[in-house]
């Protein structure tokens, strides 16, 4: 039983590296723009969580790196900073979201403008890019 829980673990350390992988891709990109932080951030949890994942492998396969640390602990670790995790995942959509609807809503159909008080239809264009960035506001 504790190999295949040490299986199923690599399987996910594996799947985990490969989200790092995108991380740091996205971190290159938005670097240009000064808005990779956030990222940097999920980035060093992805590589916190990867460690824990390699520490529970070992344990499951019989190999102690650390004797002192027990199961508990790590356990513990690894719900905190997936609380962290979890909202700065949170914080990231939220900024994608208000950015997307920020430079979409002049393309959004009319149903969705008049449901958020932005008309696409006024006279004066300055109106309009006053009320698309009342509603960018964050």
């Amino acid at each position: 039983m504790l190999l295949s829980n040490a299986f199923i673990v690599i399987i996910g350390a594996g799947i985990l590296s490969i989200g790092l992988f995108f991380a740091i891709r996205i971190i290159a990109i938005l670097r240009k723009y000064s808005l990779a932080r956030p990222w940097i951030v999920l980035s060093i949890l992805i590589s916190f969580f990867l460690l824990g994942y390699i520490f529970i492998a070992l344990k499951f396969l019989n190999y102690d790196l650390m004797p002192n640390l027990r199961m508990e602990s790590l356990v513990t670790a690894i719900f905190f900073f997936g609380a962290i995790f979890v909202l700065t995942l949170a914080l990231l959509n939220r900024n994608l979201f208000a950015v997307a609807l920020c430079v979409f809503s002049l393309y959004l159909p009319v149903r969705f403008l008049r449901a958020t008080s932005i008309t696409p239809f006024k006279q004066n264009p300055a109106e309009q890019i006053s009320s698309v960035n009342q509603l960018c506001k964050c």
